[in-house]
């Protein structure tokens, strides 16, 4: 092979190689704080969540336009503090109303219309969750909690975001 060819190529290489080490960064991070962190039993946990584009490109988030529970791209890691997982609680909510009902039902399908939104470079999207009607947080205690986010939501690349660790404490 030519000495101009093989230079091509080994520049192409590096290229490449540079490339996939960049894309194992990801896009964004998570960061979240309660509102509250001590609660008494039945008070509501209400989680925000601080999403920030740390690359240099837009990013377009793709959200379900009917979420009742918020962001269904968030998952939430919620433990006791000696490590046992809480019962989630949304899959089977008690909707007080009809209307409730039927926006669980709507927010819960496989399919429908999502909102597009882009995120400039350094630019935030805030998100409010109610974790106490995703689980059961009447025993008192220290909870932990965590949220992680698909890089691609929908596209199964393995790539996974994770927010920092809180606690939160329930008292009777």
């Amino acid at each position: 092979m030519p000495a101009p060819y093989k230079i091509s190529l080994y520049f192409l290489m590096m290229f490449m190689f540079t490339e996939l080490c960049v894309a194992d960064t990801p896009p964004f991070s998570l960061l979240i704080r309660a509102e509250n962190y001590n609660v008494r039993r039945g008070e509501s946990v209400i989680l925000d969540i601080t999403l920030t584009n740390t690359s240099e490109k837009p990013l377009t988030m793709r959200t379900p336009l009917n979420s009742y529970y918020g962001d269904e791209n968030y998952r939430l890691d919620v433990s006791k503090s000696n490590g046992n997982a809480v019962e989630k609680t949304y899959a089977t909510p008690k909707p007080e109303n009809k209307r409730d009902a039927q926006l669980w039902a709507l927010s819960h399908r496989t399919f429908g219309s999502m909102r597009l939104e882009q995120i400039n470079p350094g630019d935030t999207e805030k998100e409010k969750i109610n974790l106490s009607q995703r689980y059961d947080l009447s025993s008192p205690g220290t909870y932990l909690v965590r949220v992680a986010r698909d890089v691609e939501p929908g596209n199964d690349t393995g790539v996974v975001v994770l927010s920092n660790l809180i606690r939160v404490t329930v008292a009777q």
